[in-house]
């Protein structure tokens, strides 16, 4: 009897071994997902600001949100066009020097937000307020889309992009739950 016993004891140090060991190895897959997943939205949103170059080196100029909402093309969130119904993907706003597409990958954030196009003009970003971080053209993304813990993520990826900080620099989070990256100042 005294031995079950001592055989079942065995066997419930075992089982909580190996528990404990399998929550520190999930917890540590989990936390290199999440660390290549930020990577890969620091590689697109930089490959975003090249393709919108491109178009700009191709056609002069940025579009504005009014001249895709005058084509009809579909605004998202406040914050403005679907990146993947502008003219870094297809000639939406049929200009005779459009080279395109200039970006052909999926528009969508490793999170699947997709990513935003923001270039109406707005004032100059103000903390206390929460508007656009920028009197520029930026790629948007809105954290009602975004599926990953955004107090975290902005300033990993911060890290990555920029400055560390995501109330400075050309990666911002405003207190409106959006994430903007700046492609091009218009002052």
């Amino acid at each position: 009897m005294d031995r079950n016993r001592a055989r079942l004891f065995e066997l419930v140090v075992l089982l909580v071994v190996v528990g404990i060991l399998a929550a520190a190895a999930f917890f540590n897959a989990f936390s290199v997902v999440e660390k290549a997943k930020i990577s890969k939205m620091a590689v697109e949103v930089k490959a975003l600001k090249t393709a919108w170059y491109s178009f700009y080196s191709d056609c002069g100029y940025f579009p504005t949100e009014n001249d895709y909402k005058d084509k009809g093309v579909y605004s998202h969130s406040e914050v403005g066009p679907l990146m993947k119904d502008t003219d870094i993907t297809k000639d939406v706003l049929s200009r005779s020097s459009w080279n395109g597409p200039y970006y052909k990958g999926k528009c969508r954030s490793p999170w699947l937000a997709p990513y935003l196009y923001d270039n109406d003009n707005n004032n100059v970003y103000d903390p206390v307020i929460g508007t656009n971080p920028y009197r520029g053209t930026n790629i948007g993304i809105s954290e009602l889309d975004f599926n990953g813990d955004v107090e975290k993520i902005v300033p990993a990826m911060d890290e990555i992009i920029d400055d560390g900080n995501s109330s400075t620099g050309s990666l911002r989070y405003t207190p409106n739950k959006r994430v903007f990256y700046l492609i091009h100042n218009n002052y």
